[in-house]
């Protein structure tokens, strides 16, 4: 099993529209976004940088990373990470494990993210490193029920301020 992560490229798009909506069909058995929501969405996606993962060959994973600040790891700086879909057929090999670990080389003090809790994906998250920082009430999504956003960190520079 070779598994690799490389930048995105224009010819990969079909490939990453397939993650995506294999990983979308997991989260949309437990919300939907509101409009708002994904405009805001789009907009993050603008301009970002996107990692693939390939297994094999096979793009099987991608993820979407934003900086903030200026990424010299001064503490200041923290790296959105956000989009990270695996393949349904792909999960559990290490493919979203490899994928943060390409976050992690960018000189950035922070790597920062949300999840709904009820999607069952912040054990994921702490399994690689991430840990809790706040819990509220997700607002910008719909679901049976209320939903949860939970922001979670992974310091890249313990030894700075955060």
């Amino acid at each position: 099993m070779a598994l690799h992560v490389r930048p995105a490229l224009p010819a990969d798009a079909e490939a990453i529209a397939r993650v995506d909506a294999s990983g979308t069909r997991t989260l949309r058995a437990v919300y939907r976004p509101t409009p708002a929501a994904i405009a805001g969405g789009r907009a993050l996606r603008a301009g970002c940088e996107t990692l693939v993962a390939e297994l094999d060959g096979e793009l099987v994973g991608v993820v979407r990373l934003r900086g903030d600040g200026d990424g010299d790891g001064d503490g200041d700086d923290t790296l959105q990470l956000f989009g990270l879909f695996v393949d349904e057929a792909h999960r559990r090999r290490g493919v979203a494990r490899a994928l943060v670990a390409a976050a992690r080389e960018r000189d950035y003090a922070r790597i920062a993210l949300h999840t709904i809790a009820e999607t069952g994906n912040v054990p994921i998250f702490e399994r690689l490193g991430f840990v809790t920082v706040a819990v509220q009430p997700a607002d910008d999504v719909i679901g049976d029920g209320p939903r949860t956003d939970v922001a979670l960190e992974l310091r890249l520079r313990p030894d700075r301020p955060a």
